[in-house]
């Protein structure tokens, strides 16, 4: 991965966003169009790695309009070859950075451990607090979905 290239997705990557999110097996998996949609109109704020002209990552997400100083982060997905090198940590930190956000929101599964995982040594990384609040039902979410736990991570400073 010495070519790896972070930088703001194009309606162009949603079809490749979308094979990252079916071969992980775990993610939820939505429409190629909502990955289109998401990489077109939510650019500025989302992030997409490529190696070798490949997607091996992406971070999906908003500046919450009645919060500009947070970021939310909808989606998190990484391709077996970027796993285990830290790409996560470098596309949310990218993802903050070029949104200027200082907090960070998300809701994770409480059986998503890897997510709870990087999110929590994120926040350690940076000297950022976690709190946790419960958010969604899963029955809300549908047939056999978990809760999803709201996170709200900050304050982050900004880098360079």
């Amino acid at each position: 991965m010495d070519d790896l290239i972070l930088r703001p997705p194009t309606a162009d990557d949603g079809p490749g966003m979308h094979d990252v999110v079916v071969r992980s097996g775990v993610l939820d998996v939505n429409s190629v169009y909502a990955y289109v949609l998401l990489a077109d109109r939510f650019a500025d704020a989302s992030v997409v790695a490529e190696a070798q002209g490949d997607i091996v990552g992406f971070t999906t997400g908003f500046v919450r309009p009645d919060q500009p100083d947070t970021w939310f982060c909808w989606q998190v997905g990484v391709d077996a070859a970027g796993r285990g090198r830290g790409l996560a940590t470098q596309m949310l930190r990218a993802c903050l950075d070029r949104t200027g956000a200082t907090w960070l929101e998300t809701t994770i599964t409480p059986s998503n451990t890897a997510s709870r995982t990087l999110f929590r040594r994120l926040a350690e990384r940076h000297g950022a607090t976690v709190e946790t609040t419960g958010r969604y039902a899963g029955d809300l979410l549908g047939p056999g979905h978990e809760d999803e736990e709201h996170f709200r991570i900050g304050p982050f400073r900004r880098t360079a």
